[in-house]
């Protein structure tokens, strides 16, 4: 204890702030969230992808292991997958390049999350371990997955559902945010997965550009 420290009596509100979320209903019951940065960052000197996780890269994240190895409890509750850049090198929010996104990369992303092998499968292999190690087979951790932001500086963005899709055209950036989140749900529920729970989507723009987006999105 450091000498002088006084003690925290309102455990609703931090100094010098607004009272902050708690673990409920909001957040979908989570209560400790890992980032696992899964997009495209070149690869590493072994030749696999920075942005790959599997299983083993999980496990310490869902588990707490000991200096033996073995796992003694769980770690994080949920994963937020993020997916700063796309394999053709745009940002999934400009801030982070100086191209925009088109309706590749956001197909891209998904591929890379729910494809046979991808992030999410190896998230629940990862997770079908801790389950054995910990003997709950009722375990599970939940999900995030992120969502890009439809920039108008994309301007023709690509062909949904035979419709070509401009991001100057507001109603059109809607129509393409709706289309991934249904693609996140559709493919999640497909996979049938017994130890992964989709918990939430996570917004790219946490500092509140793009309101009308960020509105529609926590409407959906």
């Amino acid at each position: 204890i450091v000498d002088c420290a006084q003690e925290l009596t309102n455990l609703t509100q931090l100094e010098n702030s607004q009272n902050w979320l708690r673990t409920g209903e909001q957040t979908g019951g989570i209560h400790d969230v890992f980032l696992a940065y899964n997009g495209w960052y070149g690869v590493d000197d072994t030749g696999k992808g920075v942005g790959d996780w599997t299983p083993e890269r999980y496990r310490p994240y869902l588990t707490y292991i000991d200096r033996n190895g073995v796992a003694q409890d769980t770690m994080f509750d949920a994963a937020l997958l993020l997916g700063i850049y796309s394999r053709y090198g745009n940002g999934y929010f400009n801030e982070q390049s100086s191209t925009y996104c088109k309706l590749k990369d956001w197909e891209w992303y998904l591929d890379k999350c729910f494809d046979d092998g991808g992030d999410v499968d190896n998230l629940e292999l990862a997770a079908e371990t801790a389950a054995m190690e910990l003997k709950e087979p009722d375990y599970k951790v939940k999900l995030i997955i992120s969502v890009p932001t439809a920039e108008a500086g994309s301007g023709e963005f690509g062909e949904i559902n035979g419709e070509m899709l401009n991001f100057k055209n507001t109603e059109d950036c809607y129509k393409a945010l709706e289309w991934y989140m249904q693609e996140i749900v559709d493919r999640f529920n497909a996979k049938g997965y017994e130890h992964v729970e989709l918990a939430g989507l996570y917004w790219y723009l946490e500092h509140g550009d793009y309101g009308a987006q960020r509105k529609f999105m926590g409407d959906w």
